[in-house]
């Protein structure tokens, strides 16, 4: 299934967000200025346009978003947010990675024909 495929790219992950939270696009910008490890800028700009149409569709997992996005904006090395510990659990921001991925996972379970669902 994709989806599992796209847990994988959570940290490169970013939608349009509204109020003070960081841009989804502006961080996919801030991961290549800084040249993190194993970051594709074109899947993550696609992943931003997925992003923004599910916030299109309904308000689910917005606040599980805007809590992502605060924590890895307010990282001092943004590469470090897709670094991973010895259990598999990314070292930064874990506790909202799962939470935003618990609930994208129970959006595309009802949106199955979402083409980043699959």
């Amino acid at each position: 299934m994709r989806f599992n495929r796209l847990l994988l790219v959570v940290p490169f992950v970013f939608a349009a967000v509204v109020g003070c939270s960081p841009k989804c696009e502006s961080l996919c910008d801030d991961y290549q200025d800084e040249d993190c490890k194993d970051f594709d800028h074109d899947a993550c700009i696609g992943q931003c346009a997925a992003a923004e149409d599910m916030k299109d569709d309904t308000d689910k997992c917005s606040n599980e978003w805007d809590d992502l996005m605060s924590c890895i904006g307010d990282q001092d090395d943004i590469c470090k947010t897709n670094e991973l510990d010895d259990d598999g659990k990314f070292k930064k921001c874990n506790s909202e990675f799962n939470d935003y991925g618990e609930c994208m996972a129970d959006y595309c379970a009802d949106h199955e024909s979402r083409d980043y669902c699959n």
